[in-house]
């Protein structure tokens, strides 16, 4: 079910100024606002969908997911987003797989950077609303990984992602995602605490 409600919500967050000034590369891919603007022009036009249905998320722990196959974007509830900014960092996030959806996965681009580019654009987003480190730490490690990356690239004054950065980012995102057991081998994901600079 189409929700006019949610739509709203992701096209005033991709429009949010927040949002608009994201403007990275990351490997192979770039996210800046054209990116953003194409989810709200497909969404604006009814060729991208929005779903509250939590049964259509992989895990029940999942607050969303973007279905290319469906071109819907998923989340648990109508008001998701509607007053958290960290709900709407992950707005954010999903929005750069449908614009990566929208624009293609042609030769040029690396599928194993989509997830990086996107954790890194939710990153940014929670930067530009002025989170700090400590307002993230209880978020999961590929989270504060990326909001570390993202703070080092801005104070660094950096458009693009380091090539160690990218290798860090890969692999703990690739690490969670595999399934290695981070409590016993690698410690737990609240021992993050940031690259040493």
């Amino acid at each position: 079910m189409d929700s006019e409600k949610l739509r709203e919500t992701i096209v005033g967050t991709l429009k949010r100024r927040e949002a608009q000034k994201i403007d990275f590369h990351c490997g192979s891919r770039a996210v800046n606002r054209s990116i953003l603007n194409q989810v709200v022009d497909r969404l604006n036009n009814g060729k991208l969908f929005t779903d509250p249905d939590p049964s259509a998320l992989s895990t029940p722990s999942a607050e969303a997911q973007y279905s290319p196959r469906k071109r819907t974007l998923f989340f648990k509830s109508e008001d998701y987003g509607s007053v958290s900014s960290a709900e709407q960092g992950t707005i954010v996030h999903e929005s750069v797989h449908a614009g990566f959806h929208v624009i293609g996965h042609g030769e040029k681009f690396l599928r194993i950077d989509n997830e990086p580019s996107a954790y890194l654009a939710e990153a940014f987003f929670l930067v530009n609303c002025g989170w700090r480190f400590e307002e993230i730490s209880n978020r999961p490690m590929h989270l504060q990984l990326a909001f570390t990356i993202a703070l080092n690239m801005r104070s660094q004054k950096r458009s693009s992602v380091s090539r160690d950065d990218l290798k860090l980012l890969r692999n703990g995102i690739a690490r969670l995602e595999l399934g290695y057991d981070t409590e016993t081998r690698f410690g737990t994901d609240k021992d993050y605490q940031g690259i040493p600079k």
